[in-house]
């Protein structure tokens, strides 16, 4: 099931939807095309970071929310290059 955020609100519906979990126990979540998987890096306290499409961020967030952030932000940015 992929939600087609293009409806609604974007960073509303990353944030707002209902992320399921890996076998690894990382959160992910299919949304217009995209796969996204938010974890936690076990390197440093606090440390979270993102996948898009199987490319993982440079970025480390603080926390869950920033690291959500970042995901809207990459997927923004997708779609202006259309």
């Amino acid at each position: 099931y992929e939600i087609p955020c293009r409806l609604v609100g974007s960073e509303m519906c990353i944030r707002d939807s209902q992320w399921k979990r890996s076998k690894k126990g990382n959160e992910y979540l299919k949304i217009d095309g995209h796969v996204v998987v938010i974890y936690h890096d076990d390197r440093g306290k606090g440390s979270w970071r993102y996948s898009l499409d199987n490319e993982f961020c440079r970025t480390v967030y603080a926390d869950r929310e920033r690291a959500v952030a970042g995901v809207f932000e990459a997927l923004e940015g997708l779609r202006a290059k259309g």
